[in-house]
């Protein structure tokens, strides 16, 4: 699929160097692959190009303006590099205005589709892969950026591996003007107080009609789409919708035959008449050392590469169907998670408790074992800046909403990680990130949103068919009334066991290991890595991280087939191989 790279010199007089893009697009091909290259100069001052080009990309904006994109971007009005309020969806772009003059950096509304920008030497570099950027410039790793991986298993915010190089707000337009440079927010969700001061009843009834208008004139012309299905919530949701919309859906679900999100999916595809794949991975499946180092790349290092590499295999299985995955992500926002942790805090005050919001949440207690320290009070200190400006964004607003905001920006390195690695084979789209959707339920009133009420309530007017299927979080898919009530038994005990927990600050019972295929496929990549001495804490480019007896000791853990420690050997395997791909002493 698609990327962007560019080279832009603040000074117009000073043409740039012929070999610079050339040289940025090699880096980037070095790294992810290129087949084909369409290119934009500006002058001699600016020089853009979109790798794969041969994928519809490409917008005329009339008198010579143009806009080169990538990702799922959608439009209600004419495109303009310039003015990109009519813009939605989860995209890239950078875009020339004739009229003006002016060349422009775009990340998407929420900034799910990662965009990278460094300034050096008077000029701004720009990729859609922060790895190609630093292979190019020679960047430094940044220990910040590294620790926040090593430790929470995402980055968020302008925070990347390397110094100089940050990611893109959501929202943000960077222009290249004849006299200044200048950058800007051109959206932001704001609470509509007419939604707020609805009924509950009248609340499902504005979600469910702006969502089927909304998703109507983002999907509604497909001809064929890739829908992930769990026995949860989000995905049902967004299932019923496309089905409602009557859009072309195929349902998949990845697991083993036992594991309940399987076993409610089949249901859910069975109630409601969707066609159903049981995503299963071959008995002697193998996550050979080209997936690792695709994964590797398309994550940029911000995902850890063992289980990415199953993700991506996976959409290259779909891709052969269609190239158009459609996923629940971000379906928090219908519900209370953003705000669970503040117990009954939640909507009763305009303060957000960082205390819990890091501890219970975004750095919950995982084994730090095999590192020199613990780079947990930096980390933290970290994403209390960074969150803390999302919720300064909404300072008359309660806590519930500011959460929803700091929740929306977290997830850049969860749901838009994923979206932006996906783009090596698929095209992902996030409906509950379209603008007039988020909005919608971004301004119900929290007390409809708590216990999934206005989940469920949306779930039974798109899909009665399948609203009655129980979850996996206890109860059915539809709201409780006098003759259910007895199934949402197991919701609320399960509901008040994890306050328990939360509360006494203990840890959850540890998860089991990988199942056994996957397992074995994880093992055969850590000992060839050990093997050709790559994880060897002496000679790692990582090895300022590890103390060098810990790390052996931990990595020697992962033979035994009960190994519950992968997520954490993925990053340290995953930091190792981005640091080696983009040293210039490995990388040349």
């Amino acid at each position: 699929m698609a990327g962007l790279v560019g080279v832009i010199s603040h000074d117009r007089t000073r043409p740039l160097p012929p070999e610079e893009l050339p040289s940025l697009i090699s880096a980037y091909g070095a790294l992810r692959g290129a087949q084909h290259t369409e290119r934009e100069c500006v002058g001699q001052w600016a020089a853009i190009a979109r790798i794969d080009g041969n994928v519809a990309g490409r917008t005329e904006a009339g008198g010579g303006s143009w806009m080169l994109s990538m990702g799922a971007m959608h439009s209600d009005g004419a495109v303009s590099p310039t003015r990109p309020e009519a813009l939605d969806g989860q995209f890239a772009a950078i875009g020339y205005d004739a009229a003006s003059d002016e060349l422009s950096l775009l990340s998407d509304p929420f900034g799910m589709q990662a965009l990278y920008v460094c300034e050096r030497s008077g000029r701004t570099y720009v990729s859609t892969s922060s790895a190609a950027l630093a292979c190019h410039l020679h960047a430094e790793p940044d220990p910040l950026g590294l620790k926040l991986f090593i430790r929470a298993g995402y980055q968020f915010g302008p925070l990347t591996h390397w110094k100089g190089i940050e990611r893109l707000d959501p929202a943000t337009i960077v222009s290249f003007g004849p006299e200044k440079r200048q950058r800007r927010v051109y959206w932001r969700p704001r609470v509509d107080e007419r939604v707020r001061a609805m009924s509950y009843t009248e609340t499902v009834d504005h979600c469910v009609d702006v969502a089927l208008d909304t998703v109507g004139r983002r999907l509604g012309g497909s001809s064929s789409v890739w829908a992930d299905l769990t026995g949860g919530f989000d995905s049902r949701l967004i299932a019923a919708l496309l089905r409602r919309l009557d859009v072309p859906l195929r349902t998949a679900t990845s697991g083993e035959d036992t594991d309940p999100d399987v076993v409610l999916a089949r249901q859910v595809a069975r109630a409601g008449g969707f066609q159903w794949h049981h995503d299963r991975l071959p008995a002697d499946w193998s996550l050979d050392g080209p997936m690792v180092e695709s994964a590797m790349a398309w994550g940029d290092g911000s995902l850890e590469v063992l289980q990415l590499g199953e993700v991506l295999w996976r959409h290259e299985q779909k891709r052969c169907s269609s190239a158009t995955l459609v996923t629940g992500g971000g379906g928090e926002h219908v519900s209370a998670r953003p705000w669970v942790q503040e117990y009954v805090r939640a909507g009763r005050s305009r303060t957000v408790n960082f205390d819990n919001l890091l501890r219970m949440r975004y750095l919950q207690p995982v084994d730090l074992s095999m590192l020199r320290s613990d780079p947990t009070p930096e980390v933290a200190t970290y994403c209390r800046a960074a969150l803390g400006e999302r919720a300064r964004l909404y300072p008359d607003e309660l806590n519930t909403t500011k959460l929803d905001a700091i929740y929306a920006y977290k997830s850049t390195g969860h749901f838009g990680a994923y979206r932006s690695a996906s783009e090596a084979f698929v095209r992902q789209e996030i409906p509950f990130y379209y603008r007039d959707f988020f909005n919608a339920c971004f301004s119900a009133h929290h007390r409809w949103r708590n216990s999934h009420r206005l989940q469920r309530g949306m779930i039974e007017r798109l899909g009665p068919l399948v609203a009655p299927v129980q979850t996996t979080l206890g109860g059915p898919g539809q709201p409780m009334r006098i003759s259910n009530a007895h199934r949402f038994v197991p919701y609320y005990r399960d509901a008040a066991r994890a306050a328990v927990r939360k509360l006494r600050l203990s840890r959850p019972s540890p998860k089991p290991g990988a199942p056994p295929n996957i397992a074995a496929a994880r093992i055969k990549v850590v000992d060839r890595l050990k093997a050709d001495g790559v994880l060897d804490a002496r000679s790692m480019r990582s090895a300022d991280l590890y103390d060098p007896a810990s790390l052996e000791a931990f990595v020697a853990k992962a033979e035994h087939p009960a190994f519950a420690g992968w997520p954490m050997l993925g990053r340290v395997v995953t930091l190792e191989l981005l640091l080696r791909a983009t040293d210039p002493a490995t990388s040349s």
